[in-house]
């Protein structure tokens, strides 16, 4: 499993590793309220490693992304499910780290072979209690 930073005063995140069927992949996201006050959380922003800015963004597709803020309570968490696509557009789809800002909890960063580019059709589904 790949972690993001240690658990910080408002949460903690969690990225299962990926699971690759043929050209599909899914990543399963998990948010912890470590506070003692309710966080909201929404969509995450996701770009391809590095800093913010250096890399490329990913673009979830808004047609088949559909997420609701759900508010957590204290010391509980929730889950959502990343999933792309290869769609071949690119010369080398075999980025090896995705990372993840969540306002509310924090940044964070997988590293892992994830076969996805800025031309992977991403989608994520909407956050559920865990």
């Amino acid at each position: 499993m790949g972690t993001w930073p240690p658990t910080t005063p408002t949460g903690r995140r969690e990225l299962t590793s990926v699971e690759h069927h043929r050209r599909r992949h899914k990543l399963v996201l998990t948010v912890h309220n470590c506070s003692t006050e309710p966080v909201t959380i929404d969509r995450p922003e996701l770009w391809l490693g590095g800093r913010k800015g250096t890399t490329p963004e990913l673009r979830l597709d808004t047609d088949r992304t559909h997420i609701t803020p759900l508010t957590l309570p204290p010391r509980t968490s929730a889950q959502a499910v990343l999933t792309w696509e290869v769609t071949g557009l690119s010369s080398n789809p075999d980025t090896g780290a995705l990372s993840v800002h969540q306002p509310g909890i924090g940044d964070g960063e997988l590293k892992e072979a994830l076969l996805l580019d800025d031309t992977s059709r991403v989608r994520l589904t909407g956050w559920v209690p865990a």
